[in-house]
């Protein structure tokens, strides 16, 4: 229940930021994110889209490795200005961890478009540390 509300508040704060013509934000969010980053576009008083980013899954074990770089690429080139933010899942549910190389370029292509990027890490309470 905390991760449900501290995820409106995150969404809720970076929607502020950027509209579209009609008055809406974008979020971008992996097909992997949890429900309630979902749940909380709803609960939001800003009005906002939510664009969903195909992942990469693993065909072996059905499991996602997270989102695609070339799909997320190519939704800011499409939906560029109104996109408020990027949400990503990381580890996944199963415990997967994107390699750095790949979140590194993840977030330089966000941050080099200005948008704003949140990591959901609820999911590594099984990693050692």
């Amino acid at each position: 229940v905390l991760m449900a509300i501290l995820s409106c508040l995150k969404v809720h704060k970076i929607t502020c930021l950027r509209k579209n013509k009609s008055g809406k934000s974008i979020l971008l969010l992996g097909r992997d994110s949890h429900k309630s980053a979902f749940d909380s576009l709803s609960l939001s008083s800003t009005p906002c889209d939510a664009v969903v980013i195909p992942c990469t899954i693993l065909d072996e074990f059905g499991v996602s490795l997270g989102i695609d770089v070339d799909a997320l690429h190519e939704s800011i080139l499409k939906y560029g200005d109104q996109i408020a933010g990027l949400i990503l899942t990381r580890p996944t549910y199963q415990g997967v961890l994107s390699n750095s190389k790949t979140l590194t370029s993840i977030i330089s292509l966000c941050h080099s478009h200005n948008i704003p990027v949140i990591v959901d890490e609820a999911h590594g309470a099984h990693l050692r540390f």
